[in-house]
C-alpha cells in the first residue's frame, strides 16, 4: 500500500524558505498545510529546524516512525534540499525510510549566473524567485546577485565601440558606489538606481538562505575621462583585442592611491548593504587585469612604478586592501579570487605564495578537458558542459596548492556549465559522471560557472535532476535515477527516450564549441547565433570595418578560426583541409547523432519528449551554422591568402557554394521572422548601437532588410570579382568601409 500523507505541520512565522518547503511538499502529496498542534497524528510531515552538526552544517534527517515523518536540518536551505529529497524519492517509487544525508560540499559557490545576472538576465518570463528555489534544491549556498538596474552600461568614451556590451556581467564595484577619487565619474542616479536594486536582490537571496555574493572583474577599466584628470593613475591597457575598438586601461594598483579607491569602495558598499556575503574577483580577463601579465597583452604593459613589484606582490596588496574594505566593520565576508588566467608555470606560484588563506581560489587548474575521437584523446581548452577527465588537472592542481606553502588554502574547482551549451539539451550521463569524478577526487567545495536553469525555463530537465540527486548523494546509482525519469516522463516508450538521450549524450560529449556564445540560455531566439554576416576573418579588418563588423555580433567567437582551434586545441590558424576536415568531424560526431536523436523524440508522445526534441533541434541548428562557417573557411582560405584556383570553371563552382550558404543565411531569417511574429516581439534582442538583450521592437523588419541586401549582394558584381579575381596574399579584398559589400558589412 503506498504511503498517504495528508498534512505537512510548519508554524505560520517559520522562515520564509521553511514555508516555501511545507508549500512545495503538500501540494505534491494533495496535503493541507496546518500549524503544530499537541496531538500527532498518522499521515503528517513535520519540518523542524535543529542545532546542525557543525561537520556538516548542509546535512538533514528523516525520521520516519510509522505514519508519520520527521525532516529535520540545522537551516532553512537544508530543510527545503530535505523536502525535495523526499519528493524526489515519491516521484521515483523509492520507499520512504528513516535515513541522515550529508551533501559531500560545504561550499557550492554559483558565479557567471548566465540567467540570474549574466547576459540572458532579461529572458522572457524570468523568474528570480523560481531561479532561487533551484539554486537551493541543486544545493548552491553561494550566488551571484550583482546586476545593473538598467540594460545598459555608462559609455561616453566611443558610443558605437561594441565592448561596452561586455560590462554587463560582472560589473565592477564603481557601478554602485564612488570613491574619493571617482566621486562625480557616474551620475549619481546611476549609481543610486545600481546600488538599490543590488539591495532589493540581497534580501530576496536571505529570504531563500543563500549567501549574496558579487561577482566583478577587477581592477576594471576606467574612462578616459577619469585619466585626463588622474594621469599618474593610468595602469595596464585591459580591453579585448578582438571585441572592440577602443583602447581601455585600468587602474595602476601599484600605486598607494588605487588601492586606497578600492578599499573605499568596498567600505562604502558593505556600508550600504551589510547583508553581502562577499565578493568574487576576476582579476585577469577581458576589461581587468594587473600591470605585466601574459594573459591578454603580454610584454611591456605597465608602468614603471610596478617593475619594483613582482606579480604576487601586486595582487597579494592589491586582496588585502579589498580585504580590509569588507571586513572593515568586523562583520564575516568573504572574498574569492579566480585565478584561471594566470600563466601556469611562472604567474600562478607567485600569486598563490602571497595570497592570503582567507582568499578562497577558485579554479587553480589549468583551462583543459580532454575528449575521445577516433580513437584519440585530443584536448579541449575550456572546462565545459562535457568536462568529465579531470583525473591530470585534479593531480596539477593538488601539486599547485602544496608548492604554495599554504596547504590549508580554501581552493574551489570550477567546472561550467551546469546550464548546458544550449537550454537543458538532455545529457544525464555526462552530468552524472562529472559529479562523480568530483566527488571521487575529494572536493568539498565547487564553483559553478555559468548557472543554472528554473524548471520555468526548462520543465523537464534531465540534467539537472541527475544533478540533484548526485548532489545530495554522489554514490547514487546514475543509470537507476535516469531510467527511473525516462519512464516517469514517456512511462508507455521510456526505452526509446533513453536511446534518444543517449545519442545526444554521446553527442554533446564531443561538443567543441566555447559554451558563452552558444548556449545564451533561454533567450526566446539568440538573433546573433542564428542569423549575422559572415565574415570569416575579421582580425584582418581594418578598425572602422572591424567596428561595423562586431555591432552586428555578440562576440567574436563566430571566427571559425577560434571554432577549429577549439577542435584541435593546437593553434589560430589553420588551413583549408584542416577547417574542412573539422568540419567533417562536425557533420559525423555530431549533427548525424543529433538528427537521429531528434527523429527518435519526436516519435515519442509526451510533453517531456517534444521538449527535448525542441532542444536538440536548436542545438542541432547551432551546431550546423557552425559546420557551415567553417566550410566557408575552407572554401574561400585561398581567396584570402590570395591563391584562388586557376580555372575558372572551379571558381564558378565556389561562388555557387557559397551563394548557397549565404541562401540558406537568408531562409533562416525567415524562419526566425515567423517565429519572431508568432511570439509577438517578445524576443531577448540586440539592437545596434545599444547593449544587448533590449527587446528589439522592430527586428522583423531588420532581418527582412538583411535577407534583401543578402540575395542583392549574391548578385552583386563585387561577389562575383571576389571569385575571379586573383588577390595578393594576405590582403583584404574590401579595403575601406565604403566599398565593403554589404553582405560582409552586415549594415542595415
Amino acid at each position: 500500500m503506498p504511503d498517504r500523507w495528508t498534512h505537512v505541520v510548519c508554524p505560520h512565522d517559520a522562515h520564509f524558505l521553511i514555508r516555501r518547503a511545507a508549500s512545495d511538499l503538500a501540494a505534491r502529496l494533495e496535503a493541507a498545510v496546518v500549524a503544530p498542534d499537541a496531538a500527532p497524528r498518522d499521515g503528517t510531515v513535520r519540518l523542524t529546524i535543529e542545532s546542525g552538526d557543525p561537520a556538516a552544517p548542509e546535512a538533514w534527517h528523516i525520521a520516519r516512525d510509522r505514519r508519520r515523518l520527521v525532516l529535520t536540518a540545522g537551516r532553512p536551505r537544508a530543510l527545503y534540499r530535505a523536502a525535495w529529497d523526499l519528493i524526489d524519492r515519491l516521484d521515483a517509487g523509492r520507499p520512504v525510510e528513516s535515513c541522515v544525508v550529508r551533501p559531500p560540499l560545504r561550499e557550492f559557490l554559483a558565479i557567471w549566473d548566465q540567467l540570474g545576472c549574466g547576459y540572458s538576465r532579461d529572458s522572457v518570463g524570468f523568474d528570480w524567485d523560481a531561479h532561487l528555489a533551484e539554486a537551493v534544491r541543486l544545493g548552491i549556498t553561494h550566488l551571484e546577485c550583482n546586476a545593473l538596474a538598467t540594460p545598459y552600461t555608462i559609455q561616453d568614451d566611443d558610443p558605437e565601440d561594441p565592448y561596452i556590451q561586455w560590462n554587463l556581467f560582472g560589473p565592477s564595484l564603481d557601478q554602485f558606489v564612488a570613491s574619493d577619487l571617482t566621486a562625480g565619474l557616474y551620475p549619481p542616479a546611476y549609481l543610486r538606481d545600481n546600488l538599490n536594486a543590488l539591495r532589493a536582490r540581497v534580501a530576496r537571496f536571505r529570504a531563500f538562505d543563500i549567501e549574496p555574493v558579487m561577482l566583478c572583474y577587477e581592477p576594471r577599466w576606467l574612462p578616459e575621462r577619469f585619466f585626463a584628470r588622474r594621469p599618474d593613475l593610468r595602469g595596464p591597457r585591459t580591453d579585448h583585442p578582438g571585441r572592440g575598438t577602443t583602447p581601455r586601461y585600468a587602474l595602476d594598483v601599484d600605486h598607494p592611491a588605487a588601492l586606497e579607491h578600492y578599499e573605499q569602495l568596498v567600505a562604502r558598499l558593505v556600508a550600504a548593504v551589510p547583508d553581502l556575503a562577499g565578493i568574487c574577483i576576476i582579476g585577469e580577463d577581458s576589461g581587468a587585469g594587473y600591470n605585466f601579465t601574459q594573459y591578454r597583452y603580454a610584454g611591456p604593459n605597465g608602468t614603471f612604478r610596478a617593475r619594483m613589484h613582482t606579480l604576487g606582490q601586486r595582487v597579494g596588496d592589491f586582496f588585502r586592501a579589498l580585504g580590509r574594505g569588507l571586513d572593515g566593520d568586523g562583520a564575516p565576508r568573504r572574498l574569492w579570487h579566480v585565478c584561471d588566467s594566470f600563466e601556469w608555470d611562472r604567474e600562478l606560484p607567485d600569486v598563490l605564495k602571497e595570497t592570503e588563506p582567507a582568499v578562497g581560489i577558485l579554479h587553480v587548474t589549468p583551462q583543459e578537458d580532454f575528449y575521445e575521437l577516433d580513437g584519440q584523446r585530443r584536448a579541449t581548452p575550456w572546462h565545459g558542459a562535457n568536462q568529465v577527465h579531470i583525473d591530470d588537472v585534479v593531480r596539477r592542481h593538488s601539486e599547485m596548492v602544496r608548492q604554495t606553502g599554504h596547504p590549508d588554502l580554501p581552493v574551489t574547482a570550477i567546472h561550467g556549465w551546469l546550464t548546458d551549451p544550449v537550454l537543458g539539451v538532455p545529457m544525464p550521463w555526462v552530468i552524472a559522471e562529472k559529479y562523480r569524478n568530483f566527488a571521487a577526487a575529494g572536493y568539498d567545495r565547487l564553483a559553478l560557472y555559468g548557472g543554472h536553469l528554473p524548471p520555468t525555463h526548462t520543465p523537464f530537465n534531465a540534467n539537472q535532476h541527475v544533478a540533484r540527486a548526485l548532489l545530495r548523494d554522489p554514490s547514487a546509482d546514475a543509470d537507476a535515477l535516469i531510467a527511473a525519469l525516462a519512464d516517469r516522463w514517456a512511462p508507455d516508450q521510456a526505452d526509446n527516450l533513453l536511446a534518444a538521450w543517449r545519442l545526444v549524450d554521446r553527442a554533446m560529449r564531443l561538443w567543441p564549441f566555447r559554451p558563452t556564445g552558444d548556449h545564451m540560455v533561454c533567450t526566446a531566439v539568440w538573433y546573433r547565433n542564428l542569423y549575422r554576416p559572415l565574415i570569416v576573418r575579421p582580425d584582418l579588418l581594418p578598425p572602422p570595418e572591424r567596428r561595423c563588423v562586431y555591432l552586428h555580433s555578440m562576440s567574436v567567437w563566430f571566427d571559425v578560426g577560434r571554432f577549429h582551434f577549439l577542435w584541435e586545441g593546437t593553434r589560430r590558424r589553420f588551413t583549408a583541409e584542416q577547417a574542412a576536415g573539422a568540419a567533417d568531424r562536425v557533420e559525423r560526431h555530431l549533427l548525424t547523432p543529433l538528427a537521429e536523436a531528434g527523429d527518435l523524440l519526436r516519435a515519442v508522445p509526451g510533453d517531456a519528449a517534444a521538449d527535448h526534441a525542441e532542444r536538440v533541434e536548436a542545438i542541432r541548428l547551432i551546431a550546423a551554422r557552425r559546420v557551415r562557417e567553417l566550410r566557408v573557411a575552407a572554401l574561400l582560405d585561398a581567396y584570402y591568402e590570395g591563391r584562388p584556383p586557376a580555372d575558372r570553371a572551379r571558381r564558378r563552382e565556389d561562388l555557387a557554394a557559397f551563394r548557397s550558404l549565404v541562401q540558406l543565411d537568408i531562409t533562416e531569417a525567415d524562419l526566425l521572422i515567423r517565429l519572431v511574429a508568432r511570439t509577438g516581439g517578445r524576443v531577448v534582442l540586440q539592437s545596434p548601437r545599444q547593449t544587448p538583450f533590449i527587446l528589439g521592437t522592430d527586428i522583423c523588419e531588420r532581418l527582412a532588410g538583411r535577407s534583401a541586401i543578402a540575395a542583392r549582394e549574391l548578385a552583386s558584381d563585387a561577389t562575383r570579382a571576389f571569385f575571379e579575381e586573383p588577390l595578393v596574399a594576405g590582403e583584404w579584398p574590401y579595403r575601406g568601409e565604403a566599398t565593403i559589400p554589404a553582405l560582409f558589412r552586415g549594415s542595415l
